[in-house]
């Protein structure tokens, strides 16, 4: 009789091992703090806006007990159907009203155990007589799988090149303890008081300052910034705060105000208060995105808050004349029959005909986001701005207000004192003449551009931008 490789033992050893610490970990910790309240919210679907468990009906618990069985082994003859059938539909489930994919967190387990048991009857050894143990190893672990069943949906995020031997649907289990808080801020503004919805990642006790998130548009949502919540899960841990703008997405509506109500004040009256709620006025980073810059900027200068230790102006504008002769620029650059069909139509002002909106998708493929398919989450943000009873309402009155012609900080950007990081992407429609004055007026100023970005640079580049973004943070 041969004896058995030494190498086999090793590696069985560790895979159960491993194995189980991965499953008491995910049946024991990772969404205990869950509640019913969860399921009965109402959710978009879209990004990280889902309930964190599948919203099974509740029913009474069964008990199982771990025996040894002559199905399920490790060498049989039909091991590999028998495991196979543990995972039903390929281990995934259609939920919200578009029916998106999601995989169970159960059945990940389970076929993450099944390809460490395929990996191990492939192991080229020598011997003649299987360990009867090994069987019952990996049986056991099978049974306490499905003892703590793991109901936690997973986006469906591809990891590999599709190939003919890859027959189910790959994801990721994101393994974090960082915290997720959402709710809503009562703002109080001319005798009302609305609600400003947040959302914020990580722990006010870090010993890092909150890093503030102010989302593009007016009237976007926070989604297409979500990436941004990287910063949470590094070493020292960076609390993430970002939150819907009033007017727009999970914020109050208000789509009868008139245009004068959609001031400048107004929003830097909303950051003033979100800060106040989370007594962080003494010690906060602020990051605007695009319109989110021209925010800060406007708060930083007119405010001089004295808790701000790092600004970051992201892909924004210090000028709106300077951001339309860049943008006239850039059509040049498109097919002459979009380029043609955009100019028309603004002339016009005929600019809610499709091919209008058609034509635009050309110029922000090309210049607000490379990425195809571009990110639900910018999607789904993208669709609260053309919401005529929400941020569309918001979009259209800023813009006519003083955004679209006739915004300008340029002879103020001296005020801002405090250490500027300035970002912006080779293609992106803020292109540098845009960021110039900036660079210009801004006395500690740091310019980092993204070469193979556009609008997005912390989707299109995500791990450089963080990085660069963390490091940052850290001065």
């Amino acid at each position: 009789m041969a004896k058995s490789h030494p190498s086999l033992a090793l590696h069985i050893s560790l895979a159960c091992i491993t194995t189980v610490a991965l499953v008491i970990w995910l049946g024991f910790k990772s969404y205990v703090g869950s509640t019913r309240r969860d399921l009965e919210l109402e959710y978009s679907w879209i990004g990280d806006d889902n309930p964190l468990l599948w919203p099974l009906p509740e029913s009474e618990p069964v008990v199982l007990y771990p025996e040894d069985q002559h199905r399920y082994t490790m060498y049989g003859p039909n091991s590999k159907a028998e495991w196979a059938a543990l995972v039903p539909r390929n281990g995934t489930v259609r939920l919200g009203p578009h029916g998106r994919t999601f995989s169970i967190a159960m059945f990940h387990q389970l076929r993450c155990l099944d390809m460490i048991r395929e990996a191990m009857v492939h192991m080229e050894v020598e011997i003649e007589e299987r360990d009867p143990v090994v069987d019952h190893c990996v049986n056991y672990l099978r049974q306490i799988v499905l003892c703590h069943a793991h109901t936690a949906i997973e986006s469906s995020v591809s990891t590999c090149v599709p190939s003919p031997d890859r027959t189910f649907n790959e994801s990721f289990h994101q393994m974090s303890d960082v915290k997720v808080t959402e709710g809503t801020i009562p703002f109080a503004i001319d005798g009302e008081t609305y609600q400003t919805w947040y959302k914020l990642h990580g722990d006010l006790s870090s010993s890092r300052p909150p890093l503030v998130v102010l989302h593009g548009g007016p009237g976007l949502s926070h989604d297409y910034l979500n990436p941004i919540a990287d910063l949470a899960q590094r070493t020292p841990p960076t609390p993430v705060l970002f939150y819907d703008q009033l007017g727009g997405a999970r914020s109050t509506h208000l789509p009868s105000k008139p245009r004068s109500f959609w001031t400048l004040d107004l929003f830097i009256a909303e950051l003033e208060n979100v800060l106040a709620h989370f007594n962080i006025a003494g010690a906060f980073d602020l990051l605007g995105h695009s319109w989110g810059a021209v925010l800060g900027s406007e708060f930083v200068v007119r405010h001089q808050p004295k808790g701000l230790r790092h600004l970051v102006l992201a892909n924004g504008l210090a000028n709106s004349q300077i951001r339309n002769e860049a943008r006239k620029k850039l059509l040049f650059k498109l097919p002459e029959d979009a380029r043609k069909t955009i100019v028309e139509h603004e002339a016009a002002g005929t600019t809610t005909e499709q091919v209008y909106k058609d034509a635009l998708r050309v110029f922000y493929a090309t210049f607000a986001c490379t990425l195809d398919p571009p990110p639900p989450e910018l999607i789904y943000s993208i669709s609260q701005a053309e919401d005529d009873s929400a941020g569309g309402v918001v979009l259209d009155n800023v813009r006519k207000s003083f955004l679209e012609n006739d915004w300008d900080i340029t002879d103020r950007l001296h005020l801002i004192h405090v250490p500027t990081l300035l970002i912006n992407g080779e293609n992106d429609y803020m292109t540098d003449d845009v960021q110039a004055p900036f660079f210009q007026g801004i006395a500690k100023v740091k310019w980092v551009k993204f070469a193979k970005s556009s609008h997005v640079p912390h989707w299109e580049e995500r791990e450089r931008y963080m990085d660069q973004v963390s490091r940052f943070l850290e001065l």
